[in-house]
């Protein structure tokens, strides 16, 4: 990849540049750059825009999300990717692109956080430079990921971590101790209609839910634009479509995570679960809207485009 000087610390990072179609058929246009990390001598790490096309607009205004690529032995790449990081839909996304490069090997796992602990406009993933060089992210529920800051790996901790990567076409194991959306696909984008999401709770269990429950696809087949601005509508759906018969619908208690370092196993999917919910509105945030309308990925697949240059 060539790096050229940009302003003040901030690199181009051989421009992927890739259109995003909008619900209205209307083009944005969806590009990285590089960030030089001040407390890391020859560190970096990705900085995600959404502009219109016919326009290069790098400002705080535009910024889309975040990625960090850890260069594994053996010629394996490993990215976490921070997505619409400025939208109720915010996402993380691991992906691993195994040692011979081709696409049928490139595998993801897609992560979605609740509850969403953050004011209206709010990012829901903010950064900041450690001393030590490594990078803090907190999450929407206020959990943290560290970066490394030279490498771009993620260090494990209580609250999120990686496993090594795994087999041939192994979707990566990214976990986190509360509860959250899954997404794994392989060769394939994990935002196509059809796919299947587990919702996991903190105890183990899980329910299956599809793609197209909880993204808005305006006719498309791929779409990463979430349906659900605000935490209770999401509860409430996963109320109706996760309860158990002849138990409560809705336990009335506040999303809870195990205590740090507590061990919790995936359970098989043992099919309707009861579900938890915020006890209060104060524990869902306020409804959260976009300005720019639902936003879908373009036929033929943005996400091979960015990981393809």
């Amino acid at each position: 990849m060539r790096f050229s000087p940009v302003i003040a610390g901030v690199v181009a990072l051989a421009l992927n540049v890739a259109p995003v179609a909008s619900a209205k058929d209307a083009v944005d246009l969806l590009s990285q750059i590089s960030v030089r990390n001040s407390r890391v001598p020859g560190g970096y790490y990705g900085r995600l825009h959404r502009f219109p096309d016919g326009t290069r607009d790098y400002s705080t205004e535009t910024l889309d999300g975040y990625s960090f690529r850890h260069d594994l032995p053996g010629g394996a790449v490993r990215e976490l990717q921070i997505a619409r990081l400025r939208t109720h839909g915010a996402y993380l996304i691991a992906t691993d692109l195994f040692a011979n490069g081709r696409f049928s090997t490139m595998s993801h796992t897609v992560l979605m956080v609740f509850p969403r602990r953050t004011a209206p406009g709010d990012d829901l993933y903010a950064i900041a430079e450690q001393s030590s060089g490594d990078l803090h992210v907190k999450a929407p529920d206020g959990s943290l990921l560290v970066v490394e800051g030279r490498s771009g790996a993620l260090r494990p901790s209580s609250d999120f971590r990686l496993a090594p990567l795994g087999s041939l076409g192994t979707p990566p194991g990214l976990w986190h101790r509360g509860f959250h959306l899954r997404i794994e696909s392989v060769g394939r984008s994990p935002f196509l209609r059809g796919t299947t999401v587990r919702a996991e709770f903190p105890d183990g269990r899980t329910c299956r839910l599809t793609t197209d429950e909880l993204f808005v696809y305006d006719g498309a087949v791929e779409s990463d634009a979430f349906r659900f601005a605000d935490d209770r509508d999401l509860f409430a759906h996963l109320e109706a479509r996760c309860s158990s018969s002849g138990r409560p619908a809705v336990q009335r208690a506040a999303l809870t995570v195990p205590a740090p370092g507590a061990s919790v196993l995936a359970a098989a999917d043992p099919g309707p679960v009861p579900i938890l919910v915020p006890a209060s509105a104060s524990a869902a945030p306020a409804r959260v809207t976009t300005t720019t309308g639902a936003r879908r990925w373009a036929p033929g697949g943005l996400f091979w485009r960015l990981f393809s240059n």
